[in-house]
């Protein structure tokens, strides 16, 4: 993409009357008097202690500037708006009040990483009937509360939603898509036996003739908030960075899964990157096809193993130290599950046989 298409896909996508309106002046100014002014208000009602005030207040706030993050894997390289907020009068204070309501979620339907979710997959099992399915959200972030920016001169305020990169976003979109959840789940005319959620991504298990049923619940929940839908083909689902296969005894197995559109490229061995980062890159790659793919033999993933780092000039030496030191981890990572089980059959063996002896006499 050229500096003209970039530019002409930006200014159409601050056009949107719903979502941005320009305005006449730099509003960081008064921006930063409210948030001094909300500062000194917590710390009036000692709320928060006279360094914490310190931290939160700004003088020298400059006006975030936005920018579009191309979407690789959708045709025609749609932009997501992007608003790196460090520099913006409330930066520090969204950060605080996010630490505190990050605190205070308890959620029923969230995953932390790929790793909690591949653990979670690989130990369920389907009802007799079930698919797999998967919700995405149409621009989640573009949805909720407001923020303002600058692009190629002009201000703009955002009067509905906000754009990645404000520290409160993603705490709030988690809020929003809790309520939804539990709203819609509530109505839904089936029961659906599992749900998780990453972010804007859902994955659900649901009766293929309810699959439309379902999807239309959700998305009447909240006109702003709509979802879109993919179901298993062939008994797989992408959905991360892992495809889930369906299994014919309806258990779920797993594989690392990549875009057909990935460039495959990774931190380059030659480039002249520190030593510690290739390897981090490298590490972090071989993990995540070790473990995530369970539904494939060692030699399968040392193939992929392989083939990838050998494409980024990774010495085949490295690829197959890197390779055994993930299986002794994954070795002993069983071994002292292995130990705790053993451990807790011993345990529960001497129990009964106090318990039969208390009865005998």
């Amino acid at each position: 993409m050229d500096k003209n298409e970039y530019a002409t896909k930006m200014k159409q996508l601050l056009t949107s009357d719903k979502t941005y309106v320009t305005v006449d002046k730099d509003p960081t100014s008064s921006f930063q008097t409210k948030n001094n002014s909300i500062v000194r208000r917590l710390q009036d009602l000692k709320l928060i202690d006279t360094r914490t005030a310190m931290k939160l207040r700004t003088y020298k706030a400059v006006c975030p500037k936005i920018y579009g993050q191309p979407k690789a894997h959708k045709a025609g390289l749609p932009l997501r708006p992007v608003v790196p907020c460090m520099t913006a009068p409330s930066y520090e204070l969204s950060k605080f009040v996010g630490s505190i309501l990050r605190k205070s979620l308890t959620s029923k339907y969230n995953i932390k990483d790929s790793f909690e979710f591949c653990q979670y997959v690989n130990n369920i099992c389907l009802p007799t009937g079930h698919i797999l399915v998967s919700f995405d959200v149409v621009s989640l972030f573009t949805s909720i509360p407001k923020d303002y920016f600058s692009f190629e001169g002009a201000y703009y305020i955002q009067k509905f939603g906000t754009a990645m990169g404000n520290p409160l976003s993603p705490i709030i979109a988690d809020l929003v898509m809790e309520d939804i959840l539990d709203e819609a789940i509530s109505k839904t005319s089936c029961v659906i036996p599992f749900i998780k959620k990453y972010v804007d991504d859902l994955f659900l298990v649901l009766p293929p003739d309810k699959v439309q049923d379902v999807v239309n619940t959700f998305n009447e929940v909240n006109q702003n908030i709509q979802f879109t839908l993919e179901m298993e083909e062939g008994r797989r689902l992408p959905f991360l960075d892992m495809a889930l296969i369906r299994q014919e005894d309806d258990t779920v197995k797993t594989e690392w899964y990549c875009k057909s559109i990935a460039s495959g490229r990774f931190l380059n061995f030659h480039s002249g990157h520190p030593m510690h980062q290739k390897m981090n890159v490298a590490q972090n790659f071989v993990k995540r096809v070790m473990v995530f793919s369970t539904n494939l033999d060692l030699k399968r993933k040392r193939e992929i193993v392989h083939r990838h780092l050998k494409a980024n000039d990774y010495p085949k030496c490295l690829i197959n130290r890197l390779i055994n030191r993930a299986k002794h981890q994954t070795v002993n990572n069983n071994t002292a599950m292995d130990v705790q089980f053993l451990r807790l059959q011993v345990a529960i063996v001497a129990l009964f046989s106090v318990c039969a002896a208390e009865v005998d006499k």
